[in-house]
């Protein structure tokens, strides 16, 4: 997480809170000094929200060897691959900060798996098709996923950043698509990575996760797809 994505971050934050009041998780945002910065103010704001929040810096220099076949806007978007030294944890949901959380999580507390994510893309009946099952080469979105225990006692971050230089347009989904691609990954129901921009009409029941991929809500503020975003985000203010 960094300064520019602080705000969503924060509505992020207060929707979890509101839709899950009862979830008892350690929240643990990462940032870096140079790639990824956030402000002693920005960790105020999140600290006034949820003071159980911690946060942890991390070194850039393991995912310097990537950025000559990243897009520059996307080097920050590597660190992602840092949740799998996490090892003091049986189990990590990540969630990417341009998100709203619509409904209840707890689900994905209990999903007992090694690995799992949505897929990604606009076909939304293979999306349907899939979830819940155990799945080989098949492309997901990193924005949600769920690491289990067999992928954080250090060998998966090793096998990931030692990687093979190649294109990596999406970064860390690249890196972690090629690693996943003949694992068997569970799929999760796209309720949980909804993406707004292929999908939200506004009138949907039992979305868990919007996800604003893409054009976020501060960037096409008019678009209709925003609306439920800065609502949550007026309720935030008022609260």
């Amino acid at each position: 997480m960094n300064d520019s994505f602080a705000e969503y971050f924060l509505v992020l934050l207060y929707s979890i809170r509101k839709y899950n009041p009862d979830l008892r998780v350690e929240i643990l945002v990462l940032h870096s000094p140079i790639l990824s910065q956030l402000s002693e103010d920005n960790k105020r704001r999140i600290l006034r929200i949820d003071p159980t929040v911690q946060f942890r810096s991390v070194n850039e220099q393991p995912y310097e060897r990537f950025f000559s076949v990243t897009p520059e806007r996307l080097h920050a978007a590597l660190l992602k691959l840092e949740v799998f030294t996490l090892n003091e944890y049986d189990r990590v949901i990540f969630l990417d900060s341009d998100m709203l959380c619509l409904g209840d999580l707890s689900p994905l507390l209990y999903l007992d798996v090694a690995f799992a994510a949505v897929p990604a893309g606009k076909d939304r009946a293979m999306k349907e098709r899939v979830a819940d099952t155990f799945q080989r080469r098949v492309g997901f979105n990193s924005g949600v996923m769920i690491i289990g225990k067999d992928h954080l006692d250090g060998r998966t971050y090793r096998k990931l950043i030692n990687s093979r230089l190649a294109p990596c347009p999406t970064a860390d989904q690249d890196i972690l698509m090629r690693f996943f691609r003949f694992r068997k990954i569970f799929c999760l129901d796209h309720r949980y990575n909804y993406h707004a921009q292929f999908f939200w009409s506004g009138d949907e029941k039992d979305v868990r996760i919007l996800h604003y991929a893409g054009e976020k809500p501060l960037e096409k503020p008019d678009a209709a797809r925003m609306k439920i975003w800065f609502e949550h985000r007026e309720e935030m203010a008022k609260s």
